[in-house]
């Protein structure tokens, strides 16, 4: 990350150079010196998940096994970010149903079912993938 703030902010110096000499707005060019600096003064810094980046990533990772089903490095990928979803008792209902997904996946029916099921307490209506819907006793008709 220093070298690349380094390398960013000599960039950002020949943007301001260059719309300084043609007169041009430099107000965005102030953007990337700040993200050169930051990259400069934080260089253990070397990613950072923005929110919902768990649901991407499990969704990633669940069409790959998918797509490759005996891939070993594929499940490993998927599981280890089952775990780390698993972690955060504060995620959303749909990110619970792609978790579940997950779960299904790698054989882990029981979670499947609680983070289901938990969804649905929070968020009724949500729409269940089919493979998901087994999970799920049928309500007998009330009468």
């Amino acid at each position: 990350m220093l070298v690349g703030g380094i390398i960013l902010f000599v960039v950002a110096l020949g943007v301001l150079i260059y719309c300084i000499v043609t007169r041009r707005s430099f107000t965005a060019v102030i953007v990337l010196f700040v993200i050169a600096i930051i990259m400069i003064a934080y260089p253990k810094i070397t990613s950072f998940k923005l929110p919902g980046g768990i649901e991407v990533q499990l969704a990633q990772q669940i069409r790959a096994v998918e797509e490759n089903p005996n891939d070993p490095t594929a499940k490993a990928r998927l599981a280890a970010t089952v775990t780390q979803a698993s972690q955060n008792p504060d995620i959303a209902p749909k990110t619970r149903l792609t978790l579940a997904k997950a779960q299904l996946l790698l054989g882990q029916r029981d979670e499947a079912t609680t983070n289901v099921k938990s969804a649905l307490k929070l968020q009724p209506k949500l729409n269940l993938d089919p493979n998901l819907r087994v999970l799920v006793p049928k309500q007998s008709p009330s009468g």
